[in-house]
């Protein structure tokens, strides 16, 4: 169960990393490679132009980034039951980065190290929560 859902869940993000991005806006390649390594600058950009950027672009671009990537989270101790909250950082965190990076050269995204820290907090919100569950459930025996 836990190494099926896993495989879902990277094939669906996957598909929505490079194919679909939001609403009726499917990704085709960019013109030129694109890309942002100052941490905090497109988070502190969208907080900062809240007001002159859509409600739905917003949320799906900072909230979005995050719940996105709490399955990945849940799912990795899920599947390989003993890796740990260490374990977790390192796999998610690898997997994020060869994303951002097949988006750079494909061009079908824009590599951004903000989206990397989203998406990491979002790995290991899922990760708690995967503990807290297993506490809750399995810890009590």
């Amino acid at each position: 169960m836990g190494l099926t859902g896993l495989l879902v869940y990277v094939s669906f993000i996957s598909w929505r990393l490079f194919f679909f991005a939001y609403t009726d806006n499917y990704r085709s390649q960019l013109n030129r490679i694109r890309y942002n390594l100052v941490p905090f600058k497109t988070i502190a950009n969208y907080i900062r132009n809240s007001g002159s950027v859509d409600f739905d672009v917003l949320i799906y671009n900072l909230a979005g980034n995050v719940v996105a990537f709490m399955p990945l989270g849940f799912f990795l101790p899920f599947a390989f039951r003993g890796i740990g909250a260490l374990k977790t950082f390192f796999l998610s965190f690898a997997f994020i980065v060869c994303a951002e990076l097949m988006q750079l050269v494909s061009r079908r995204g824009v590599f951004d190290v903000d989206d990397v820290l989203l998406n990491m907090i979002g790995s290991m919100i899922g990760c708690g929560i995967y503990k807290l569950l297993f506490y809750i459930f399995a810890g009590r025996r």
